[in-house]
Protein backbone atom coordinates (compact mmCIF):
# COMPACT_ATOMS: atom_id res chain seq x y z
CA UNK A 1 0.00 0.00 0.00
CA UNK A 2 0.98 3.64 -0.32
CA UNK A 3 1.18 4.03 3.45
CA UNK A 4 3.39 0.95 3.76
CA UNK A 5 5.75 2.27 1.09
CA UNK A 6 6.06 5.61 2.87
CA UNK A 7 6.83 3.88 6.17
CA UNK A 8 9.78 2.12 4.51
CA UNK A 9 11.51 5.45 3.85
CA UNK A 10 13.95 6.34 6.61
CA UNK A 11 14.74 9.90 7.70
CA UNK A 12 18.28 9.46 6.35
CA UNK A 13 16.84 8.51 2.93
CA UNK A 14 14.97 11.81 2.87
CA UNK A 15 18.04 13.74 4.02
CA UNK A 16 20.25 12.11 1.37
CA UNK A 17 17.77 13.04 -1.34
CA UNK A 18 18.22 16.73 -0.49
CA UNK A 19 21.91 16.81 -1.44
CA UNK A 20 23.38 16.70 -4.93
CA UNK A 21 25.10 13.56 -6.10
CA UNK A 22 26.87 12.41 -9.23
CA UNK A 23 24.83 10.50 -11.76
CA UNK A 24 27.64 8.36 -13.16
CA UNK A 25 25.47 7.02 -15.98
CA UNK A 26 25.01 10.55 -17.34
CA UNK A 27 28.76 10.98 -17.81
CA UNK A 28 28.84 8.20 -20.42
CA UNK A 29 25.46 6.54 -20.83
CA UNK A 30 26.96 3.59 -22.73
CA UNK A 31 29.57 2.66 -20.11
CA UNK A 32 29.04 0.74 -16.86
CA UNK A 33 29.71 2.68 -13.66
CA UNK A 34 32.87 0.68 -12.84
CA UNK A 35 34.43 1.61 -16.22
CA UNK A 36 33.52 5.29 -15.82
CA UNK A 37 35.12 5.47 -12.38
CA UNK A 38 38.25 3.82 -13.77
CA UNK A 39 38.41 6.31 -16.67
CA UNK A 40 38.10 9.23 -14.27
CA UNK A 41 40.53 7.90 -11.65
CA UNK A 42 43.56 9.59 -13.24
CA UNK A 43 41.67 12.90 -13.12
CA UNK A 44 40.74 12.63 -9.45
CA UNK A 45 41.88 15.72 -7.57
CA UNK A 46 40.95 14.56 -4.11
CA UNK A 47 38.50 12.60 -2.08
CA UNK A 48 36.63 13.14 1.11
CA UNK A 49 34.34 11.68 3.66
CA UNK A 50 30.68 11.62 2.74
CA UNK A 51 28.94 14.04 5.05
CA UNK A 52 25.52 15.50 5.51
CA UNK A 53 24.24 18.85 6.54
CA UNK A 54 26.17 20.86 9.08
CA UNK A 55 26.02 24.22 10.74
CA UNK A 56 28.50 27.05 10.79
CA UNK A 57 28.67 30.49 12.32
CA UNK A 58 30.59 33.58 11.40
CA UNK A 59 30.61 36.08 8.58
CA UNK A 60 31.00 35.63 4.84
CA UNK A 61 33.37 38.03 3.11
CA UNK A 62 33.41 38.16 -0.67
CA UNK A 63 36.27 40.61 -1.11
CA UNK A 64 39.91 39.55 -0.68
CA UNK A 65 41.05 42.87 0.82
CA UNK A 66 38.23 42.90 3.36
CA UNK A 67 38.90 39.25 4.24
CA UNK A 68 42.57 40.02 4.81
CA UNK A 69 41.70 42.99 7.03
CA UNK A 70 39.21 40.92 9.04
CA UNK A 71 41.85 38.20 9.50
CA UNK A 72 44.29 40.80 10.82
CA UNK A 73 41.66 41.92 13.31
CA UNK A 74 40.87 38.29 14.29
CA UNK A 75 37.24 38.57 13.29
CA UNK A 76 35.30 35.31 13.02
Amino acid sequence: SKEEAIMRISPSDVENALFPSIDWQQINANAPIKQIKHELSDKLLGSGLAAGAAAATGIAIFDADRAEEAAKQNKD
